[in-house]
């Protein structure tokens, strides 16, 4: 993909997240009802291609990723109205008369940058996070774990490479590490 590319796609989910579409309680369930039915329903794919990177066996890739996954997918769905309701906290004592909330509004659109070692959990996990909080993200998978990154892509449809961490976000969260291996 070229620069130009990158920077429609960025473009496209700032766009989408600006039409206010990610802030309801609903769109967000519906997207954790998609992930939840994506992973139990490819989970055969996501364990033949976890073998294949990693030599991850089927009990250790349900363990680590798909179970895991589908039940933090489910542990959001149970909780995510409630985490956005605004919270009440103290007022100064001198604004004794006034109540003070503390609102969770979306930030935009997030990066989301995946591992070699965990590369399903570590890329949708945080997925799981931006969606709860009504954010829209851009994923780019490990091309260390090729089969993983490869099924991410066909799943997902837009693959993205290092060249966007040029570009601005409002809040990214790295989830791999500086040197490769042990």
């Amino acid at each position: 993909m070229s620069t130009n590319e990158y920077s429609a796609l960025v473009a496209r989910h700032r766009k989408y997240f600006r039409t206010g579409a990610t802030r309801g309680v609903e769109w967000r369930k519906s997207q954790l009802t998609a992930l939840r039915a994506m992973m139990t329903e490819r989970a055969e794919d996501f364990y033949a291609s976890l073998w294949t990177d990693l030599r991850r066996g089927r009990v250790e890739a349900d363990f680590v990723d798909v179970k895991y996954l589908v039940g933090e997918a489910e542990h959001a769905l149970a909780h995510v109205g409630q985490w956005m309701e605004p919270m009440r906290v103290s007022s100064l004592r001198m604004l004794v008369p006034s109540h003070t909330r503390v609102r969770f509004d979306p930030l935009g659109v997030g990066l989301i940058i995946g591992t070699w070692n965990y590369p399903l959990m570590l890329t949708l996990s945080p997925l799981i996070a931006a969606i709860c909080g009504g954010n829209v993200a851009v994923i780019k998978p490990s091309e260390v774990a090729a089969a993983t990154a490869n099924r991410c892509t066909i799943i997902m449809k837009e693959p993205l490479e290092w060249k966007l961490l040029s570009k601005r976000f409002p809040a990214y969260r790295i989830t791999r590490t500086v040197q490769r291996g042990c």
